[in-house]
């Protein structure tokens, strides 16, 4: 038998095995996962979309809130008329539509005898289509591993894990709903940044669309994503702890604040966040928004968060783009050169030889050079390039933008110490990047190229007929 006939039994032996594979999945690993999804439904207690949720009342002896949608946020209506913590309302729901019965009682003719007769806690979730469902919770078993469930209107008794329970018997429960974001901010709002410390006051000012510019302690273009997941941290800070009824602010040390963050929104409103450390526990920090009573306390992440270095908002980016105006990707090895080329929502290899491109390959170069910042600016002597391996350069990227324009090559010399020598626009300076992100850009032209694998597999046989005659 020659070498070429054994592979070819050899890859028709594989196709018969992945057909063979694939009647086993639909048949078993499908047909049981649907056994298993219905088996599950058999055992909620309450069936609902989370997403059609309209308003939840939570009713006890001594307690009663309501929250309602509005808009596309959860408020809490009733006792008190404000936001509510959007986390712990869909962490309920949650709770509420994974809740499994753990024994079903039948024949249960005496609701008192489970506590049923005066529910604990009784929860509505009223849907978008006026139906409302209430959940019924008694007492507990007398081992204490559940409490007594009923959904009003059914005539069976549930066994329900006791975590629910746990988690409604919190009291005061309205508590637990209120929002505890300490400065609620939207980032495609936000106009200028002000931060005040005892070392440097900072200041960066919006001045474009995902442009920013650093105005104090010096005057530089801002980094975008720097100083936007800077506000998302912020606007994401979140208190374990509220004094609604504080004394006054030299007891928290906000008379004479750590570190002071002023935020102006598109109207030109500005907001004010003053937080301190607590005196007696590193760990504590008191946070106030001015003009508001509450103090909100919290860990020093945030304060960690506004104590950013002001070289860090400068603007490290080395290549800045909209990835939906990216029409071309050139890239020029040594000995070759790879272009792909955009194709309405696919990308096509063009050269050094067509064929649909990886489009996994593509993702990553785009989502990565937007963010590749430097770390380090070396000195270089001019003409002196080759002691980075830039002449030549190892890999140049150039993308080609709709319209015809083009953004400055990226040159990329040797790796040293897990950074990677680069130059923008085959000028100086000669910056350093993380090596890992450069990574992401093939360093093969045929890397990038996506083979069918009929193709593979046709490739492979011609290929052993050939040695094979």
């Amino acid at each position: 038998m020659t070498r070429a006939v054994r592979l070819r039994t050899t890859i028709v032996l594989a196709v018969l095995a992945a057909l063979l594979g694939g009647a086993y999945y639909l048949v078993e690993v499908r047909g049981r996962e649907a056994r298993q999804r219905a088996l599950l439904a058999e055992r909620r207690v309450v069936s609902f979309d989370a997403a059609r949720v309209r308003e939840i009342t939570i009713e006890k002896p001594a307690e009663r809130v309501v929250l309602r949608v509005a808009g596309d946020r959860w408020r809490i209506v009733a006792p008190v008329d404000e936001p509510a913590d959007e986390s712990v309302v869909e962490g309920l729901l949650s709770l509420v539509h994974r809740l499994e019965k753990v024994r079903s009682l039948d024949g249960l003719a005496d609701l008192k005898t489970v506590g049923l007769d005066a529910p604990a806690v009784r929860l509505l979730l009223g849907l978008e289509n006026g139906e409302t469902l209430t959940l019924l919770l008694g007492g507990s078993n007398p081992v204490h591993t559940g409490v007594y469930a009923a959904v009003e209107g059914a005539p069976l008794v549930f066994l329900a894990p006791a975590l629910l329970a746990a988690e409604l018997g919190k009291t005061p429960y309205v508590e637990e709903l209120r929002d505890k974001t300490i400065l609620p901010l939207d980032v495609e709002r936000v106009r200028r940044v002000e931060i005040a410390r005892h070392d440097a006051r900072l200041a960066v000012a919006r001045v474009g669309d995902r442009q920013w510019r650093v105005e104090r302690p010096f005057r530089a273009p801002g980094d975008d994503g720097i100083i936007r997941d800077l506000l998302w941290k912020i606007g994401a800070s979140r208190a374990h702890g509220v004094i609604r009824a504080p004394g006054p602010p030299s007891a928290y040390g906000l008379d004479r604040p750590h570190a002071r963050l002023t935020v102006v929104d598109e109207r030109g409103r500005s907001r004010t966040l003053a937080v301190a450390q607590a005196a007696d526990d590193p760990g504590v920090l008191y946070a106030q928004v001015e003009g508001v009573s509450a103090v909100h306390i919290t860990g020093t992440q945030l304060l960690t968060d506004l104590a950013i270095e002001p070289d860090v908002l400068r603007n490290h980016q080395l290549l800045v783009y909209d990835v939906r105006e990216v029409e071309r990707i050139t890239i020029r090895y040594p000995g070759d050169t790879l272009v792909l080329d955009r194709a309405g929502d696919r990308w096509r290899v063009t050269r050094p030889v067509e064929g649909e491109a990886v489009r996994s390959t593509v993702e990553n170069i785009l989502e990565v050079l937007p963010n590749l910042r430097y770390a380090t600016v070396e000195p270089t002597p001019p003409g002196d390039l080759r002691r980075y391996g830039l002449d030549p350069p190892r890999l140049a990227v150039t993308l080609g933008l709709r319209g015809g324009r083009e953004l400055p090559t990226l040159a990329v010399g040797r790796e040293e110490r897990g950074a990677h020598f680069v130059m923008v626009g085959n000028r100086a300076p000669v910056y350093t990047v993380d090596a890992r992100l450069i990574r992401v850009i093939p360093p093969d032209p045929a890397d990038a190229k996506r083979y069918p694998l009929p193709e593979q597999l046709k490739r492979e046989l011609d290929k052993a007929e050939r040695n094979g005659s």
